[in-house]
């Protein structure tokens, strides 16, 4: 069972983030929007999902609110990765439920201390 669900339309950056998150030994599966994660946590225990904003047919703030209302996978971290970091958005992303975002473009350690962060795991 995967530990990581990214959520991510692009497959240059679904593969990008998945093979970092592979090399830092993480199980990780690939959703392509939002409605096919929601089917993907009903079926499988993730223990952190990677979630773009901006995605066809429900789109990250769409899908952050099925989550959080969802009694078994509700209370998972999901942390937001957008290329648009305004202020507005930025707040947006925390009122409506994100454990936390991540600024495309975003570095390996960037990636990887975050969810080591967001799942309780110490720093290499």
């Amino acid at each position: 069972m995967a530990e990581v669900l990214v959520v991510e339309d692009n497959p240059v950056n679904s593969r990008l983030v998945e093979s970092i998150l592979q090399q830092a030994g993480y199980q990780v599966d690939v959703a392509e929007h939002g409605q096919r994660a929601m089917s993907m946590l009903e079926k499988g225990a993730y223990r952190l999902v990677l979630m773009d904003l901006n995605m066809p047919i429900m789109d990250g703030f769409q899908t952050i609110a099925a989550i959080r209302e969802h009694a078994v996978f509700g209370h998972i971290p999901v942390i937001a990765v957008t290329v648009d970091t305004s202020d507005g958005i930025m707040t947006r992303v925390r009122e409506v439920g994100f454990s936390d975002y991540i600024a495309k473009p975003y570095s390996r350690k960037e990636l990887i201390e975050s969810v080591r962060f967001h799942l309780g795991e110490m720093p290499d």
